[in-house]
């Protein structure tokens, strides 16, 4: 990229997406102390650019207080000669000291006032890498962990055995989908745009959500180069590009050389909350028929042989064989961390539910319909705490299509988004058995369709021009402070 890389905006312009429409504050909105009250000056691309406006009890400051008359003309001349001399030495330490703290800020985002606008962004965009923080002596365990309250509250506890329940966003990442209808990347090209160098998406992006009251990053995240700014949960994948039989031996040999390049360098991570065996996958009573056709001789075939006519005993039996092969050996490359499960479908079938709390330390489920699923239900099946896994809402305001996926609920305003994220929200972290929620995505799909997984819809938080949609963050903001009574 060349030097033509400047702020989409001239200064002083707003860089906060506007509403459809103008929006009143109602009782619903914070307050002016409102913990979400942050946000609104994060939500420009580069907050150094928008000076933060006092809001709250910082908006008016207490006048200094003025001396007597009398004592000013008496206390001026002896002071005067004693502070005169100090003020060239201590102009001249204030400028060193920015001069270095502002070298050190360069440093950090990876850049200096030599190649600030040469550093390309998009997939092959060079990331800064951030050292990961150890954690100090405490009374935790070193890794995050679950454990059931005396009053039967379920709870997260951090590695240094603070509570803490996960607010989390999935695919937080620069290198944004394709759209498969011009081939280019809005999103990589609006960053460049708004941003010198990746170094300053990061800094920017997790200011955005920390304001928000965001503490973790879900699966999808480019979760190395924020440091130990958030908690974070990876997605193993460990049936992809496997054999369809889970029987076969190859299962568990596949299985096993995922976690050899996937743990190697995150097993000892104490800011790494728990791993993801998978995301959803298939569990229905259609499967018994596909492993009885699979060819002579193969072990799922065997396997199946024994349920002819009992689909439901199957479906158990397959759970039962997937959730022991992947947690054991799991186990014997990471031993600290927690397992999350499958993101499991609101739809998947109670068996297979109450097979996987025997293995998994939280249960998750993705939100993938109008309705929050029966969380209690699925709590009450496995006796493990849930963790919703994604979950969004699209509006019709946004511009964008919206018909994939086709499942997801609808709404048409932002300011609706907000609310029913609100709602949402308010529900899981009321609920004792809850210990985390996340939201799908962190930006839009692209107004074309993603050229993979596909998605044309208003899941994020910001567009694809990375400007955030605020009457929906501002909502979110206040929805997550709830989240403090359970910390």
């Amino acid at each position: 990229m060349g030097s033509d890389l400047v702020p989409a905006e001239a200064p002083g312009t707003p860089a906060v997406r506007p509403s459809a429409k103008p929006v009143a504050r109602t009782s619903a909105q914070p307050a002016a102390k409102s913990p979400a009250e942050p946000v609104a000056n994060s939500l420009a691309r580069t907050p150094a650019r928008t000076p933060a406006k006092p809001s709250g009890r910082h908006a008016a400051k207490r006048p200094p207080r003025k001396a007597p008359a009398l004592v000013k003309p008496l206390v001026k001349p002896l002071v005067k000669p004693l502070v005169k001399p100090l003020v060239k030495p201590l102009a001249l330490v204030t400028a060193l000291l920015s001069a270095v703290t502002l070298v050190l800020l360069a440093t950090v985002s990876g850049c200096s006032s030599h190649d600030a606008h040469s550093v390309p962004f998009g997939p092959t965009a060079p990331m800064p890498q951030v050292a990961r923080q150890p954690v100090g002596p405490s009374d935790g365990t070193g890794y995050y962990r679950v454990a059931q309250e005396p009053s039967g509250r379920w709870m997260l506890r951090t590695p240094d055995g603070r509570p803490f329940y996960s607010l989390g966003v999935d695919a937080v990442r620069l290198d944004e989908a394709t759209d498969q209808a011009t081939g280019r990347c809005p999103y990589c090209e609006a960053a460049a745009a708004a941003y010198p160098d990746p170094g300053a998406w990061v800094a920017a992006t997790g200011g955005r959500l920390s304001n928000m009251g965001f503490n973790t990053l879900g699966p999808g995240s480019r979760f190395e180069v924020f440091g130990a700014q958030f908690a974070y949960t990876p997605q193993l994948d460990l049936s992809v590009g496997g054999p369809a039989d889970w029987f076969d031996p190859a299962f568990a040999t596949h299985a096993q050389e995922v976690l050899r390049a996937r743990t190697a360098r995150l097993a000892e991570d104490p800011n790494l909350l728990g791993w993801y065996l998978d995301g959803t996958l298939r569990w229905d009573v259609g499967l018994l028929d596909e492993y009885l056709a699979l060819p002579e001789g193969s072990p799922g075939r065997e396997a199946a042989s024994a349920y002819r006519g009992d689909p439901s005993g199957f479906l158990e039996s397959l759970a039962s064989h997937y959730f022991e092969v992947t947690t054991r050996l799991l186990r014997e490359f990471d031993p600290h961390h927690l397992i999350l499960g499958v993101r499991a479908s609101s739809a998947t079938p109670p068996e297979v539910v109450r097979v996987a709390g025997r293995y998994v330390d939280v249960f998750s489920v993705d939100a993938d319909r109008e309705e929050l699923p029966d969380l209690q239900a699925l709590h009450d099946l496995t006796g493990r705490p849930v963790l919703v896994s994604a979950f969004t809402v699209r509006a019709g305001d946004a511009g964008l299509p919206n018909t994939r996926p086709e499942a997801l609920p609808t709404v048409d305003t932002q300011e609706e988004r907000g609310d029913r994220y609100a709602e949402f929200a308010a529900a899981m972290i009321a609920d004792p058995w809850v210990v985390g929620h996340n939201w799908g995505r962190y930006v839009d799909d692209p107004p074309g369709g993603a050229a993979a997984p596909g998605g044309d819809s208003n899941v994020g938080l910001v567009g694809v021009d990375d400007q955030p949609w605020a009457a929906l963050v501002l909502r979110v903001a206040g929805a997550n402070a709830a989240a403090a009574d359970r910390r």
